[in-house]
C-alpha cells in the first residue's frame, strides 16, 4: 500500500484543483490530469507474468491509477473517489484486466462486470455497445455481461468494499479484455494490434464515461473528447520538433519547380511548338538519404497518445514519400510518387473537367479592369494584407520576396509569398490572388505557428486538397473567380489525366491549345506545371479540394474551423479532439474576406445548395451535387 503521506498529498492537490502525477511502490503509478469523477485501475493479477501488454492499453487516460502486484492501493482509491463524489455528486471506478488466453476454437471475448441495479441498466448498455464497436479484438469477438459479480481480477478483491461504494455514491465496473494483442508465448504485445485496441478502447471508455457524467453526476461536459488527458508529454514535443526540422529542411514543391521556365517558353516557341523543353532545377539543399535517416529516428512509437500518434505516423509517412519524390526528380518513378502524395485523376473527374470546359467557352483575356499590376505594384497589396495579420496577431513574421529564379506566377513558402520578377496580374484578378496565396496559404501557415504542435503550420499529411479547396473558394467569395480562372482549374485536370494516360508534354500541350481553346501561353504553363519534375498531379486537386469543401458547407459547417492550420478533411475529427481537450488554441487570424458582404451572401448560397460554380454565374439554388 502506498505511504499515508502520498495519500494525504494526492487528496490535498485533488481538493485544490491541481493535477496529480505519482510513482507508487512496486512500479505503480497515479496520473490525474485534473479532478474529474472517474478513475480507470489496472492491477496485475496474482502468479501472472509481468503483463506490462495491459498496463500499456491505458497509459494516456486522464484518470489513471495502476498498481504493482503488492500494491493494493484500496485506501488510496477510497480518497480519489471522495474527492471527486464530493466535488460532482458521483464516481466512476473502471478497473480493466487480461482474460485468459482463448483456446483455438473459442472466440475473443469482453466480459463486463457491473452493479445489479435495474437503474444501472443503461449504463451498462451504453458500455456493451461501445465495446462492440472494438474491432481489435476481432470481427467476431463477443461482449458478455456478469452483474452482481465482484468487479475485480481474478483472486483480487474489489478496491471499493460495497458499503465503502454506496456511502461514497461511487460505481464500480470491471471489463476483462481478450488477450487478442500479446503474444502468448512471451506476454510482449503485438506492437499494431495494440496501438489499434488502444485507439479503440479509449474512445469507447471516454464515451461510456460521458454517459456516466450526464446520468448520474453535476459534470456535464459538452462532448466526450473533453474528459481525455491534456497532459502533453516531453516525448510529445521532441517528437513534434524533430519532424518539423526534416519538414523545415526542404520545400517540395519549390524543389520541382523549375528555374527556366521563362527561357523554355521562347524555345518551345520558336519550335513551333513540336520541341519538348528541358527543364532546370534548384540543387538539393540537404542530402536526401540523410533527411530518411533523421526521419525514421523520430521516436514515433513512443507516442501512446492515439490523437497525436495519428498526426505523427501520418508526418512521417508523407515525409517519407516527399523525400523519395526528390530523389525520383526527372525519372519515370517522380509521376507514381506524385500519384501517392496527390493522387491521380478518377474518370468521373476526368468527365466533370470536359464537360465543364465545354460549358465554358474561351475567352482571350481575363476582363479588363484596368492596367495589370506588375510583380512590385502587386507585392505592394501583399504587404498590407499581411499587415493586417499582424493586427491580428503580432507573430505573425511573413515576408513578401520578389524572385528571380522563380519568373512567372506566385508561391506561398514557409508562411511568406514569393513572387516570380515578370508576374504580371489583370487587375481583376488581383484581389482573388491576393486572398488565394495571402488570405488562405500565408493565414493558415501562421495560425498553424500559433498551435502548440508544429505540425499545424508545417502540413498535416495530405492537407493540399483541402488547403487548395479553401484558396479557391476565397477567390470566388470575393469575385474573382473568372471565367479563365475556371477554365485553367479543370483544365489542369484534363492535363493532369493525360500525364497519366501516358501522353507526352507536346501530345498534351496541343490538346489544351487546339482541343480546348486556352492560348498557347496558357497551355504551356498547365503542362509545364504537371509535366515538372516527371509528372507532378497536384494540380488537379484544387477541383476536387472544392468538392471536398462544399460537402462540407453544405452539411451546416463552418469555414473558420478549418482555418486553424494546414490540414486535411480526414484530420477534422482529430482537430476537433484537440480542440476539445485544450490542446489546440482557437486561431487568432481570421480571412478579410469573411468580413465581405459579397462573401457571406456566397456562403448562403452555397449553404442554399448551389456548387461554386453555379455561384459565381448567379444561378438560383438547386438540389446539388458534390463537385
Amino acid at each position: 500500500m502506498p505511504p499515508r503521506p502520498t495519500i494525504g498529498t494526492v487528496e490535498k492537490l485533488l481538493r485544490a484543483g491541481r493535477g496529480v502525477r505519482r510513482r507508487l511502490p512496486d512500479g505503480g503509478r497515479l496520473q490525474i490530469d485534473r479532478l474529474q469523477p472517474f478513475l480507470v485501475v489496472y492491477r496485475q493479477v496474482p502468479g501472472s507474468p509481468r503483463d506490462c501488454a495491459t498496463e500499456q492499453l491505458l497509459t494516456h487516460a486522464s484518470s489513471l491509477l495502476v498498481l504493482g502486484e503488492a500494491g493494493e492501493g484500496a485506501e488510496l482509491v477510497e480518497r480519489v473517489a471522495r474527492s471527486g463524489s464530493q466535488a460532482f455528486g458521483g464516481f466512476l471506478i473502471l478497473e480493466i484486466w487480461a482474460g485468459r488466453e482463448c483456446k483455438s476454437d473459442e472466440d475473443p471475448r469482453f466480459v463486463i462486470y457491473g452493479p445489479k441495479g435495474l437503474a444501472l441498466i443503461p449504463l451498462i448498455e451504453t458500455l456493451q455497445n461501445e465495446l462492440t464497436t472494438v474491432t481489435a479484438a476481432g470481427s467476431n469477438a463477443e461482449v458478455w455481461v456478469r452483474r452482481g459479480l465482484p468487479p475485480a481480477p481474478p483472486g483480487k478483491e474489489p478496491l471499493l468494499t460495497e458499503p465503502q461504494a454506496d456511502r461514497l455514491r461511487a460505481f464500480r465496473f470491471g471489463i476483462e479484455i481478450p488477450c487478442c494483442y500479446r503474444n502468448p508465448a512471451t506476454g510482449k504485445a503485438w506492437p499494431q494490434i495494440l496501438r489499434l485496441l488502444r485507439a479503440e478502447l479509449t474512445t469507447a471508455f471516454r464515451r461510456f464515461a460521458f454517459e456516466f457524467l450526464h446520468q448520474w453526476t453535476t459534470l456535464r461536459p459538452e462532448n466526450f473528447h473533453v474528459i481525455g488527458s491534456r497532459r502533453i508529454a516531453p516525448i510529445f514535443w521532441q517528437v513534434d520538433r524533430q519532424l518539423a526540422k526534416v519538414a523545415d529542411s526542404f520545400d517540395c514543391l519549390l524543389q520541382v519547380t523549375p528555374v527556366n521556365s521563362s527561357e523554355t517558353w521562347q524555345e518551345f516557341k520558336k519550335s513551333r511548338h513540336e520541341r519538348t523543353p528541358v527543364f532546370q532545377y534548384r540543387p538539393m539543399p540537404v542530402e536526401p538519404t540523410l533527411l530518411k535517416r533523421h526521419l525514421f529516428a523520430v521516436p514515433i512509437e513512443k507516442v501512446d497518445d492515439p490523437a497525436l500518434y495519428r498526426m505523427f505516423r501520418g508526418k512521417q509517412d508523407e515525409l517519407d514519400r516527399q523525400i523519395t519524390l526528390l530523389l525520383d526528380l526527372n525519372t519515370p518513378r517522380f509521376i507514381l510518387g506524385s500519384i501517392q502524395l496527390f493522387g491521380d485523376v478518377s474518370d468521373e473527374e476526368y468527365r466533370v473537367a470536359r464537360e465543364m470546359l465545354r460549358q465554358l467557352p474561351p475567352t482571350v483575356r481575363e476582363k479588363a479592369a484596368g492596367p495589370p499590376l506588375d510583380a512590385s505594384a502587386f507585392a505592394k497589396l501583399a504587404k498590407a494584407e499581411i499587415e493586417s495579420f499582424r493586427r491580428q496577431w503580432p507573430g505573425v513574421a511573413a515576408r513578401v520576396e520578389v524572385r528571380e529564379d522563380i519568373h512567372t506566377g506566385l508561391m506561398v513558402s514557409k508562411g511568406s509569398v514569393l513572387i516570380g520578377a515578370d508576374t504580371e496580374i489583370p487587375a481583376a484578378r488581383a484581389q482573388a490572388l491576393i486572398q488565394h496565396e495571402v488570405g488562405t496559404h500565408v493565414l493558415t501557415y501562421w495560425n498553424g505557428r500559433a498551435q502548440p504542435f508544429k505540425q499545424l503550420y508545417s502540413g498535416l499529411a495530405g492537407y493540399d486538397t483541402l488547403q487548395e479547396g479553401i484558396a479557391v473558394l476565397a477567390e470566388a467569395l470575393v469575385g474573382g473567380l473568372s471565367r479563365p480562372r475556371q477554365r485553367l482549374l479543370f483544365g489542369r485536370v484534363i492535363a493532369a489525366r493525360l500525364l497519366i494516360d501516358g501522353a507526352g508534354f507536346v501530345d498534351t500541350f496541343r490538346a489544351l491549345h487546339r482541343d480546348y481553346g486556352f492560348p498557347a501561353r496558357t497551355a504551356f504553363s498547365i503542362t509545364l506545371r504537371i509535366y515538372r519534375g516527371g509528372g507532378l498531379t497536384k494540380d488537379a486537386v484544387y477541383v476536387r479540394g472544392i468538392g471536398q469543401l462544399l460537402d462540407y458547407l453544405k452539411r451546416g459547417n463552418e469555414l473558420e474551423p478549418l482555418l486553424i492550420g494546414k490540414l486535411a478533411v480526414d484530420d477534422l475529427p482529430l482537430v476537433q479532439e484537440l480542440r476539445a481537450r485544450q490542446i489546440l488554441v482557437p486561431p487568432p487570424l481570421k480571412p478579410s474576406y469573411l468580413e465581405m458582404p459579397i462573401a457571406k451572401q456566397g456562403l448562403e448560397k452555397i449553404r442554399a445548395g448551389l456548387t461554386l460554380f453555379q455561384t459565381v454565374r448567379g444561378q438560383k439554388p438547386r438540389p446539388a451535387k458534390s463537385e
